[in-house]
């Protein structure tokens, strides 16, 4: 599965935080995703990261993309919602594409409990 994962390239293309209408703050993320490899993944699971102003995080939260249907070599425009999460003014947003989430970990991304 790491070996899968590590074929995508993701790359961030905006976010969008709000506030839903039952008052939850959110952040809508929009991301460019290529498979470069031959093989496909039905899921692949991010790292957001929130840092406060001084460079702590103050929240990482996972996001799992669908990736059902990519063709490999093809970029795709795909977004996702990371509801919970609250951005702040002076925040900094971060997105990580972990290549090898640690084995304690795993059962918490669906790309590996599926094993898709």
């Amino acid at each position: 599965m790491t070996r899968l994962r590590w074929q995508y390239e993701v790359e961030p293309d905006g976010f969008q935080p709000r506030v839903t209408p039952e008052g939850t703050p959110e952040v809508v993320l929009s991301v460019r995703v290529v498979n470069k490899g031959k093989e496909s993944l039905d899921a692949l699971t991010l790292l957001v990261r929130v840092k406060g102003a001084s460079g702590e995080d103050r929240e990482v939260r996972r996001l799992t993309l669908d990736t059902r249907g990519l063709r490999p070599g093809v970029s795709v425009q795909l977004s996702g919602v990371v509801t919970g999460l609250e951005f702040e003014e002076g925040d900094s947003l971060l997105l990580e594409r972990e290549i090898n989430p640690p084995a304690d970990q795993r059962h918490l991304y669906p790309e590996y409990a599926t094993g898709s």
